[in-house]
């Protein structure tokens, strides 16, 4: 129900647009070597879920960035987190 009433969180929202940023870009350059069209897209779509669930927008993008950051990645570049 509540998501519903109030829609998504930002914070999914905001990673649901980088994400199809990056596939458009992604898709009109073939050449680009720093594609995350790996096969993990899912996976990391669904740590990025499970860090934000139950928490507040800037909690939420706090605790991303440190997994990013253990998994040595970036929201720019999240290559390097895989299964």
């Amino acid at each position: 129900p509540l998501m519903k009433e109030h829609g998504p969180p930002s914070f999914y929202l905001d990673h649901i647009n980088i994400t199809n940023k990056r596939s458009q870009e992604d898709s009109s350059d073939a050449t680009n070597n720093t594609s995350t069209n790996d096969g993990f897209t899912s996976f990391r779509s669904l740590c990025r879920i499970v860090a934000g669930q139950q928490l507040a927008g800037p909690t939420a993008k706090t605790i991303w960035r440190r997994l990013l950051r253990v998994a040595d990645a970036t929201e720019d570049d999240p290559t390097n987190l895989t299964p």
